[in-house]
């Protein structure tokens, strides 16, 4: 029986773990064994996460919150705060900072005028360029890294999975009529 079948304050003994490997050992980790003992308690309703997993992962709702989340993820890595990291970079870093400690480096090493406007000109300002982008992405990861520590895309994935799942089995069967 399913635990959401099972009566408030009622004691199971769980008899079978079924459904695939990864999801027995996830149980498992929770502490669903085979002979051991459940108690669904009555929480009284539902908790503040359940009631916050209802409205994201709604169907309705679902994509319209994730498209806000999305903009917001991307406004904030991308207009603000990965902005101002990026120009920071571009300007100081590789604008003001790095060209002249280069350069110091060439005249003191007595290197011809087009070799040292190849190094500058060239490479440091090309690397420059392609590290000016490395704030923006690191802002944009840790906000990412945020939202999956947060746990709704699994739960989200756990919900609309058996969909997935349906859709993946009936493409299967369609590709083998058609062969």
């Amino acid at each position: 029986m399913p635990l959401t079948m099972v009566n408030s304050e009622e004691t199971q003994i769980i008899r079978k773990v079924g459904g695939k490997e990864e999801t027995r050992k996830f149980l498992e980790g929770m502490g669903f064994v085979t002979g051991g003992c459940v108690v669904k308690a009555d929480r009284g309703g539902l908790t503040p996460s359940d009631k916050i997993d209802r409205i994201v992962t709604n169907r309705i709702l679902a994509l319209p919150i994730f498209a806000l989340v999305m903009f917001g993820v991307y406004y904030i890595a991308m207009v603000t705060v990965g902005a101002f990291c990026t120009d920071w970079t571009n300007d100081v870093l590789f604008g003001e900072i790095v060209p002249p400690a280069i350069e110091g480096i060439l005249t003191a090493a007595g290197c011809a005028d087009w070799l040292s406007g190849l190094i500058l000109g060239g490479i440091a300002a090309g690397v420059g360029a392609v590290l000016g982008f490395v704030p923006q992405m690191f802002v944009l990861f840790i906000l990412l890294a945020i939202l999956e520590g947060l746990g709704g895309a699994v739960k989200a994935a756990h919900r609309n999975g058996k969909g997935i799942k349906w859709e993946a089995q009936d493409r299967r069967r369609r590709k083998r009529w058609e062969h």
